[in-house]
């Protein structure tokens, strides 16, 4: 019976230490998760500073090829507009009615998802060539 004694008292003694052991481990364990969430936290706002630099040192040389794009598109439409209303004058069109002429050939383009400068252009010819066909405006109107 002692050598029973005896065997329950080790296997007593290395499961305790086989305890202290895993504890330990889990010890070192929650340490090393600890620091590659420290580093992890660390990577994550060395990268949102990275970010958002990019994101400043974008955003001043879009702002002016916005403001560029912006003032180039304004000046193309006016001189659209020009363009259209010289092809009027040209055309005999009077310029108290160049106003209305051009807002409805400006609906018609986007009735029939058509660039305006052949509107006015077909507009235009058609105007010219009246005279001689006896048409009238409205006439013009339903034919640009």
């Amino acid at each position: 019976m002692a050598d029973i004694e005896k065997l329950v008292v080790q296997l007593s003694a290395d499961i305790k230490q086989y305890q202290r052991e895993i504890q330990r481990a889990k010890a070192i364990t929650n340490v090393q998760a600890r620091e590659i969430e420290n580093r992890y936290r660390q990577m994550d706002s060395r990268l949102s500073a990275i970010g958002s630099s990019s994101a400043r040192a974008l955003v001043a040389p879009l702002s002016g090829i916005a403001a560029a794009l912006s003032v180039r598109e304004v000046v193309s439409y006016a001189e659209a507009w020009t363009r259209a209303q010289n092809s009027l004058a040209v055309a005999g069109i009077s310029a108290g009615r160049q106003a209305d002429v051009l807002t409805q050939l400006y609906q018609l383009s986007l009735d029939n998802a058509a660039p305006l400068e052949a509107t006015v252009e077909l507009y235009g010819r058609a105007a010219m060539a009246a005279e001689n066909l006896g048409a009238r405006q409205s006439d013009l109107m339903r034919l640009a």
